[in-house]
């Protein structure tokens, strides 16, 4: 298994084989959303036991577009609902990577049709080229989820970071953040 700090000191994610791009990327979301995103996710909702997480990545061809590189399944998923966060999670990374403006999906986000939701929950890293996209929990804790594989994959700046919590308003991201000292008290 490839050593996390060390490939991102020499190479960029997006540059990386897709053999390392997915062991970097299942090491930091298995850390991340176990150690830290189901005990915070069940305290709301004891139901919330696991999720679908992936990542896609812009080409570097002569056309760049993005697509999707890889996913994990973190948690206790049942088939049904494995399904289901895998369609959730690769549309919403998806739909953002058709707003190359934007950097949330939750500035896309329309819930306003129930049988076509379009959910927040992903997130453009703008250091490296990536969009991270999660599904399996409520949109901010799908949300702070990719921040903190994000930041665990360096792919996060701290003014990134900040920018996009306050334009998502997502409280669950602004405590986790401030109480971690990676980002100031209000």
């Amino acid at each position: 298994m490839p050593n996390l700090e060390a490939v991102l000191s020499t190479i960029p994610l997006s540059k990386c084989s897709i053999t390392t791009l997915s062991a970097l990327f299942g090491q930091a979301t298995e850390r991340t959303i176990g150690n830290i995103i189901i005990p915070l996710a069940q305290q709301a909702d004891p139901t919330d036991t696991g999720c679908y997480a992936v990542i896609w990545r812009k080409t570097v061809d002569s056309n760049p577009e993005f697509v999707p590189a890889c996913g994990v399944a973190v948690g206790h998923v049942t088939p049904d609902k494995f399904k289901k966060y895998i369609r959730f999670a690769h549309e919403k990374a998806g739909r953002l990577s058709e707003h190359p403006d934007h950097m949330l999906s939750f500035e896309s986000a329309d819930e306003s049709d129930p049988a076509d939701p379009k959910y927040p929950g992903a997130v453009r890293m703008d250091l490296d080229q990536i969009i991270i996209s999660v599904s399996g929990f409520g949109w901010k804790f799908d949300e702070l989820a990719c921040f903190l594989i994000g930041r665990e994959l360096n792919l996060l700046t701290q003014t990134q970071l900040s920018w996009a919590i306050s334009r998502s308003d997502n409280e669950h991201a602004w405590h986790y953040f401030t109480h971690a000292g990676v980002l100031p008290l209000p």
